[in-house]
């Protein structure tokens, strides 16, 4: 991804689990901003689920571990990062709007980029390969039966 202005740069993942979205957001962090600590640059609700190696979602942390991710993601741009990256499922668009109007507040530019074709069948077998949360198939679909279109363009990190 090519940055075209001075600004510093918000990116914006959407997509399903297993998709590819930590993949790309590392490259990025790689490509822009390896001075800083990846954990500096990339905000990921999953990161507050992690124990250890270990994955263990618990449903009723989820809307404090969002704030808690999206407190993180401001604090990087009020930092001034030269990029921000939110690496979040963003199912609906209500979830990535509050990391979109913060970095436009700060004076960022902001990408929003959708991982994959959330409703290809293809994708959806990839992400059930793919996913390490141990996702099956049926969660995968039913996250893709749920997944909210926006005018975004589907882009492939595995091409």
């Amino acid at each position: 991804m090519k940055t075209v202005s001075a600004k510093p740069l918000a990116i914006v993942l959407r997509g399903l689990p297993g998709s590819g979205k930590t993949r790309l957001a590392k490259q990025w962090h790689q490509q822009y901003a390896s001075r800083f600590r990846a954990e500096d640059i990339i905000c990921s609700i999953d990161d507050y689920f992690q124990r250890g190696t270990r994955y263990t979602f618990e449903a009723d942390k989820l809307p404090v571990y969002q704030a808690l991710c999206l407190v993180r993601f401001i604090n990087g741009l009020k930092a001034r990062r030269p990029i921000m990256i939110c690496d979040n499922t963003n199912m609906q668009c209500w979830e990535y709007l509050p990391y979109q109007a913060a970095a436009e507040a700060l004076g960022y530019d902001v990408r929003r980029v959708l991982v994959g074709d959330p409703s290809d069948q293809g994708q959806i077998q990839q992400c059930t390969s793919s996913n390490r949360h141990g996702l099956s198939k049926s969660i995968i679909v039913g996250y893709s039966d749920v997944f909210e279109r926006d005018e975004d363009k589907p882009y492939s990190p595995w091409a």
